[in-house]
C-alpha cells in the first residue's frame, strides 16, 4: 500500500510540474507542491513552497490551508495565530477563525487566553458547529485550569445543545 501512495504522490508531482510549465508563479499549484512534500516528510520543501504560494496569493483559500497545516504540524502556533488573525481581517464576519483561535491556544497551552478569548467572542458564534467546539475548547481550557465546576457548567451546556446529524 506504501508503493501505491508513493506511486500516486509521484503522479501529482507530474500533474503539478505541468502546471507550473504554463504558469511558474500558479500559488495553488506550489501550496499543493508543498502538501506532496509535507506527506514525504521534507519539511524544508514544504516550509519553501507553502511560503512561497503565500507571498504570491495571500489571501488564497487553499494556499492558507496547506500554510496552516505546515504550521500546526511543525508547531508554528504564533504563525498560526497570524494567520487565523489576518483571516479576521479579510472577513470580519468569518466565525471559524475566532473559533480556530481557541484550538491554537489550547494546543500552545495558553488556557487563561482560550478562556478569555472564548468568553469574549461566544455571543459572536451563531453556527452550531462553530458553537460546539468553542464550547469543547472553552471546557478543556477550563479543566486545564483545574476550574472543574467551570469546566463541568460548560460541559452541560454542550450536552444540553439540539442533537444534530448529517443532514441538520
Amino acid at each position: 500500500q506504501g508503493e501505491q501512495v508513493l506511486g500516486e504522490l509521484d503522479r501529482a508531482s507530474a500533474i503539478l510540474d505541468r502546471a507550473l510549465a504554463r504558469d511558474p508563479e500558479l500559488a495553488l499549484a506550489i501550496a499543493t507542491r508543498g502538501h506532496v512534500a509535507m506527506l514525504r516528510w521534507d519539511w524544508q520543501a514544504t516550509d519553501r513552497f507553502t511560503q512561497r504560494a503565500r507571498e504570491l496569493a495571500p489571501t488564497h483559500q487553499r494556499v492558507k490551508f496547506h500554510r496552516g497545516q505546515f504550521a500546526a504540524l511543525t508547531g508554528r502556533y504564533e504563525e498560526q495565530l497570524r494567520l487565523a488573525r489576518f483571516n479576521i481581517e479579510m472577513n470580519p464576519s468569518a466565525q471559524r477563525p475566532l473559533v480556530g483561535i481557541t484550538t491554537i491556544l489550547n494546543n500552545t497551552r495558553r488556557f487563561q487566553e482560550v478562556v478569555d478569548h472564548a468568553r469574549a467572542i461566544e455571543g459572536q458564534i451563531k453556527n452550531p458547529d462553530q458553537k460546539l467546539e468553542l464550547l469543547v475548547e472553552l471546557a478543556r481550557a477550563y479543566a486545564e485550569l483545574a476550574r472543574y465546576p467551570e469546566a463541568i457548567e460548560i460541559a452541560d451546556r454542550v450536552m444540553a445543545m439540539p442533537a444534530r446529524d448529517a443532514n441538520n
